[in-house]
């Protein structure tokens, strides 16, 4: 695990790494909704990968005048590159329009609906 030390030294912020062996395993944590398998790094992306996609579907439907169908549409004018569709697990996140807003979201590990621990679906709504 990284670790990092700041320090404010006269206005100037000094960063030192410290402890960061390579093969060091990412520890499990728990998370809201209890299972312990999705690590906070893959939580992090999960959430930070929805919004930007969200935001993305957005801005399609402001300069195309219609809901994109699936995160290919919005890879197809260029606002995001077909990795930033895949979740941590490499599988495509899905959109789902829903009034005025898009709803992306994910269906785990296994890629199937339905789940617990890494198998357990995730969307906007979670955030």
């Amino acid at each position: 695990m990284h670790r990092l030390i700041l320090c404010a030294l006269t206005g100037a912020l000094l960063v030192i790494a410290t402890g960061c062996p390579k093969d060091e395993p990412q520890k499990a944590t728990p998370n809201p909704g209890g299972d312990s398998v999705v690590h906070a790094g893959s939580r992090a992306k999960l959430k930070t990968d929805m919004l930007t996609m969200k935001k993305m579907c957005e801005s399609h439907f402001a300069t195309e005048g219609v809901w994109p169908e699936t995160l290919e549409d919005v890879v197809a004018t260029k606002l995001l590159r077909h990795e930033q569709t895949l979740d941590p697990w490499g599988n495509q996140y899905l959109i789902e329009q829903q009034g005025s807003t898009v709803r992306v979201y994910t269906l785990g590990a296994d890629g199937e609906e339905g789940g617990e621990e890494a198998d357990r679906d995730w969307s906007t709504d979670d955030l």
